[in-house]
């Protein structure tokens, strides 16, 4: 950076910013006290917000990705599509995005932005809006882009994907932009895994869904429904058919369950995924007017803020650890408030009890220092209230009944599938990503472990080839 004569004005060259926070640590107007002291200007509220300003990155600049992107799962380059749609270049913008995402509508809608986190505007007023700038780019793309030209094949056989969720997604979409022919098996008749059903509409269009599948079926990825590995497939029988790969993407689409004394005599007991298929159904299940949602998680959020959507006047959510230690969104959490459901932090239940007036949820409190730590259950403080239905959202695991043991797939002790450095399962040519290999994870997570899953395919069945 250098400066103009005695006004000492920075002379910025776009090209080369990289927000190493040079220009605010050791510029003149961070130096000189009548500049950073000046309350009215832009450079004063700098420093009053920023206090002593981080370090400096290292230099070159070129070699170092903005907290933004290298906070981003994926690595979007937000600098780029943030001045490309500042500058009217909306075409550009979306070619950004898409360069590393596959699902820029659904990241644009339901991502938990920890771009926004890192962004150093934050030490000013307020994070940029980045993915709101992203859904704006993406409808853009909808609303008159054409739809994207096939993409060549460039490479004999084809790679086989089971489960279409956002990491198969993500996969497909990165092997097939490398000239190599995708096709995603999915059990059930729609596409999208638990984008499809388990995320309830209202937080996530269906039509945003089915934009996407329709721009990766049109870039030429194949898709497959109503086949499930285990039952209608076999590895054996999708490397026969000519699959040099196979991708395990399964998921985690069954509940844990939760030990409640006495659950046994209590009906109207649902894991939350299984509540979520059944109103994805539309089939509902009727679980009364004074519902317990047992977990902290998003998707206990998304049971909780569904439950009240379906009509149920008394919904509450109870959670083990204080508020601010819950996983879930926070502005999910704050939008489960307005829409009227009831909180309890730091409560354990334990037992679900029926007593002269109806079932009642019995528990204790507990105190919790950190989620790196077990709570503290306190025997002397019980907590008891009165429900008529109870959901648990206690954790996820994958259904991997179907064909670890005769397919010769290991999985560490908790039940998820293992790989090495590679993300290579205990079967060679069988790869696995996602939340099937990470556990519950979140969707712009997933994609990343579909794209590093698909590079390693790259790498280690087509290196070398010549298409």
């Amino acid at each position: 950076m250098a400066v103009i004569g005695r006004t000492l004005r920075p002379v910025l060259s776009p090209e080369r910013c990289n927000t190493c926070t040079v220009c605010v640590g050791l510029g003149p107007a961070y130096i000189e006290k009548g500049f950073r002291d000046d309350e009215t200007s832009v450079r004063g509220k700098v420093f009053q917000g920023m206090g002593d300003p981080p370090s400096p990155l290292p230099t070159p600049l070129t070699e170092t990705a903005p907290p933004c992107q290298a906070t981003c799962p994926i690595g979007q380059d937000v600098r780029g599509y943030l001045k490309a749609v500042a500058e009217g270049r909306f075409d550009a913008a979306v070619d950004i995005v898409r360069e590393t995402n596959p699902l820029p509508l659904v990241c644009g809608t339901i991502c938990p932005h920890p771009c926004e986190s890192a962004c150093y505007r934050s030490e000013i007023d307020a994070p940029l809006a980045i993915r709101n700038v992203k859904r704006f780019a993406a409808l853009y793309e909808k609303a008159g882009m054409p739809a994207p030209a096939p993409s060549k094949i460039l490479h004999t056989g084809h790679v086989a994907i089971i489960g279409s969720g956002p990491a198969g997604l993500a996969a497909a979409y990165t092997l097939v932009k490398n000239g190599v022919q995708p096709i995603v098996y999915e059990k059930e008749e729609e596409i999208g895994g638990m984008l499809a059903w388990a995320i309830p509409s209202f937080r996530l269009s269906r039509s945003d869904v089915t934009y996407e599948i329709n721009y990766l079926a049109a870039m030429g990825v194949t898709f497959i429904t109503g086949k499930a590995l285990g039952e209608a497939l076999t590895l054996s029988g999708l490397e026969a058919d000519g699959a040099r790969a196979v991708l395990l993407a399964i998921g985690t689409t069954q509940g844990r369950k939760l030990p409640l004394d006495g659950s046994d005599a209590f009906e109207p007991l649902l894991d939350c995924l299984d509540y979520l298929r059944q109103v994805h159904a539309g089939t509902p299940p009727d679980l009364g007017s004074r519902v317990a949602v047992i977990g902290g998680g998003n998707a206990a959020i998304d049971t909780a803020r569904t439950l009240r959507h379906a009509g149920v006047p008394e919904v509450t959510v109870l959670y083990r650890r204080p508020k601010e230690q819950m996983p879930a969104d926070s502005e999910e959490v704050a939008a489960a408030e307005e829409e009227g459901v009831s909180f309890l932090f730091r409560v354990l239940p334990t037992a679900i009890v029926k007593g002269a007036d109806g079932w009642q949820l019995e528990g204790f409190e507990t105190r919790s220092e950190s989620r790196a730590r077990p709570v503290t259950v306190l025997k002397e403080r019980p907590v008891v209230i009165s429900v008529t239905g109870i959901v648990t959202a206690v954790g996820q695991q994958p259904d991997v009944s179907g064909f670890t043991e005769s397919e010769g797939i290991a999985c560490n002790a908790g039940g998820l599938i293992s790989v090495d450095d590679a993300m290579q399962t205990s079967r060679h040519g069988v790869f696995a990503a996602g939340d099937g290999v990470s556990g519950p994870s979140t969707v712009v997570e997933a994609m990343a472990g579909g794209i590093s899953a698909a590079r390693a395919i790259l790498s280690k069945r087509f290196k070398g080839e010549t298409p």
